[in-house]
């Protein structure tokens, strides 16, 4: 009985392992790399709240996180080559100014290449990059 349920729980850890590794592919792709910064193919399927995305790039392996709203405007400016990008609002690294009376962070828009700040809570899109530009 004992071997039955050790069996289990390794089928169980390598299917979860297995799901999470294909998640990670599936947003990763073939990252495209620009000076030396690798930037994944994909979003995430879904949005997040700040602190998930945070997370979830940190996930992806070493180095992987959060562009700052420099890389963001960079990749706004290359989107025609990298593709695949939501005419929509992404997160980025930075805190919104202490000096300003709200707190968050900031957020970048493909859209109208606006910049704006938003709280942790709300949910929005996420792209992961590795390295500096």
């Amino acid at each position: 009985m004992k071997s039955f349920f050790t069996l289990s729980a390794v089928i169980f850890m390598a299917i979860c392992l297995s799901s999470d590794l294909q998640g990670q592919s599936s947003v990763l792709g073939k990252p495209y790399k620009i000076r030396n910064l690798e930037i994944a193919q994909y979003d995430f399927p879904n949005t997040m709240d700040w602190k998930t995305a945070k997370k979830a790039c940190s996930k992806l392996g070493k180095r992987w996180r959060l562009p700052n709203i420099k890389e963001l405007k960079m990749m706004n400016e290359n989107r025609k080559k990298l593709g695949n990008f939501k005419k929509d609002w992404y997160w980025a690294s930075e805190k919104v100014n202490p000096h300003f009376s709200k707190k968050g962070f900031l957020v970048f828009n493909f859209q109208d290449t606006s910049e704006w700040w938003s709280e942790v809570e709300i949910k929005w899109n996420v792209r992961a990059v590795k390295g500096a530009y």
